[in-house]
């Protein structure tokens, strides 16, 4: 009887990836023609051309039969199975990532309808706004593999000049210009939608160019966004606190822009969109400042509050010794004001929170075996800490730039700090790439910038960088630096004019080759720390600073005098 024959066995190729993006989402091969591919014009398909660059494979996904390779697989394809349109495998991939990891560091510290229904929603149906996500998809992704690498290694990956070399970045920008080209197209159209369209995709432009720490691009979108929201009049409604738009993710999309703002007009935002500080100086806000019926009820209240707080700490940063003697009168009442609000709401929501989970030290952990309570939980917590800097912020930043602050600020800044770590040891282990809200980091800057107690500031610094997430335009490294090199400029001076003996917990030594080294002892979760600074500029600092766009014009670098040395 003859033997059967064995069967063949599918011989596996390696595929190519050049063509034009019609033919790869087709799943064809594309005879690669100048110009346009002969496939698309014999078939009377329109041919999309080809992409410049290509988000590079995955080492680790080497073999097509591993499971996590047929898992990235399925996830990719059920993602862009919901498109009305065809995709290529890069876009599907880092659309896929975007939902299944970028959108759950996003809502970090809060849920958010914005991320995690509105945006997904519009990104199905507009093709701009899928492009956009693709686009922060892309250098999220990139941020997290470069992570995984040597120490530091996101930063060489995506900081400076070098950085706009990356693939992954090449291949965001060329998305992000596909999202612009949709625009273009549509702007001369009546499109109710447009106008959202277009928010939407401003916020994710920034997010995308704040991950890639390309602040001054960030801010040009930034800018783009507050004046399309200018141009609708948006206002705040004395009924609720609601933002007036006509649809709720617009809504979304306004109040995730004041928020944004607070922290940018530190990086460059001259003409912040002000829809709060009329309710909370020019009206009795303490008609809002009653019992708290919920969370959401009291954050809605701390919302205007917050950013009415952030504007004024901008004003008193970015005025100059002049013009502060001018406008000082005016600061002081408006700085009245807002500490007797925050205290307010701080009682009314330590009220609240022992009506609701019996404590409002959040101090001990939280017993409860539900999720839902245990999430709740630390949103009230995060709720608080907001509250808690914002009310040191409104006291510290009037005082004259160039004296220390009184040392009857000190118990508050290290109540803001135990705060902060309380905060962050009910959070995920690992701290997320990036999120929307500014919570941790610029709690702990607060805390740190200008503390009387050499102590604290370097607990707040350790705490920034164990943290190191990029809240917004708030990163926990960079600010860590800034704060480490403002502390070492106070020490020198210190260690110079030999005034009174040294600072509490400092002593200072002259190393052999003539530097001086000013060491801190301090405790950071409960066990006894030693920090050793050499009082000498960071020149990594100011070559990192030197490669960020406007860098020399923000307020924290000016009053350091860190770049005063370089020529431009």
């Amino acid at each position: 009887m003859p033997m059967s024959p064995e069967p063949r066995k599918k011989i596996y190729t390696k595929r190519s990836r050049t063509g034009c993006r019609t033919c790869r989402a087709r799943r064809i091969k594309c005879d690669e023609s100048p110009n346009a591919c002969n496939n698309c014009t014999r078939t009377g398909r329109k041919c999309e051309g080809y992409e410049l660059y290509r988000v590079p494979r995955d080492s680790g996904k080497s073999d097509p039969n591993s499971p996590r390779n047929a898992s990235v697989t399925q996830i990719c394809r059920a993602v862009t199975s919901k498109l009305q349109w065809k995709v290529t495998s890069d876009e599907g991939r880092c659309l896929a990532f975007f939902e299944h990891q970028s959108v759950p560091q996003l809502v970090t510290f809060f849920d958010s309808p914005l991320w995690q229904q509105l945006v997904l929603e519009l990104c199905y149906c507009e093709p701009a706004v899928f492009h956009g996500v693709v686009a922060l998809g892309a250098v999220n992704q990139a941020y997290e593999i470069a992570a995984r690498g040597p120490p530091g290694g996101s930063r060489r990956l995506l900081l400076g000049r070098k950085g706009t070399q990356n693939k992954w970045y090449q291949f965001a920008i060329e998305q992000a210009g596909r999202a612009f080209a949709m625009l273009n197209k549509r702007r001369a159209s009546n499109d109710p939608t447009l106008h959202t369209v277009i928010l939407v995709c401003c916020l994710l432009f920034v997010m995308c160019e704040l991950l890639h720490r390309k602040l001054g691009t960030a801010i040009v979108h930034m800018e783009s966004g507050l004046r399309i929201l200018r141009g609708m009049r948006v206002q705040r409604q004395a009924m609720g606190l609601v933002l007036t738009s006509p649809s709720a993710i617009e809504r979304c999309v306004g109040e995730t822009f004041l928020s944004l703002q607070g922290a940018s007009a530190f990086f460059g935002i001259k003409d912040p969109l002000d829809v709060d500080t009329r309710y909370v100086f020019e009206q009795p806000y303490n008609h809002y400042l009653e019992s708290f019926t919920s969370l959401q009820h009291a954050r809605q209240v701390l919302k205007p509050l917050l950013n009415t707080a952030s504007i004024f700490v901008a004003q008193c940063m970015h005025a100059s010794e002049a013009e502060m003697k001018l406008i000082y009168p005016t600061l002081q009442c408006r700085q009245f004001l807002l500490v007797g609000y925050f205290t307010r709401f701080l009682k009314l929501f330590a009220d609240f929170c022992d009506r609701t989970y019996g404590t409002s030290s959040f101090t001990t952990p939280t017993t409860s075996d539900d999720p839902t309570q245990r999430k709740a939980y630390r949103e009230a917590e995060i709720t608080r800490l907001s509250a808690l800097y914002s009310l040191l912020a409104a006291k510290l930043f009037l005082y004259d730039k160039t004296r220390p602050v009184p040392d009857s600020l000190t118990p508050e800044c290290e109540a803001v700090i135990v705060a902060a770590e309380t905060a962050m040891d009910k959070l995920p282990s690992q701290s997320p790439t990036i999120t929307v809200h500014h919570e941790i980091v610029p709690a702990l800057n607060v805390a740190t910038i200008r503390c009387p107690d050499y102590r604290i500031r370097c607990r707040g610094i350790a705490m920034m960088r164990s943290w190191g997430a990029i809240e917004g335009f708030m990163s926990a490294s960079l600010n860590a630096d800034l704060m480490e090199e403002s502390m070492k400029q106070e020490l020198l001076y210190w260690y110079r004019s030999a005034e009174g003996g040294n600072p509490p917990g400092v002593t200072f030594e002259m190393n052999p080759d003539g530097r001086v080294t000013a060491r801190i002892e301090y405790r950071l979760r409960k066990a006894e720390r030693d920090c050793r600074l050499v009082l000498e500029r960071n020149e990594d600092l100011v070559a990192q600073l030197l490669d960020i766009e406007n860098a020399e014009n923000w307020p924290c670098v000016r009053s350091l005098g860190l770049l005063d040395h370089v020529k431009r």
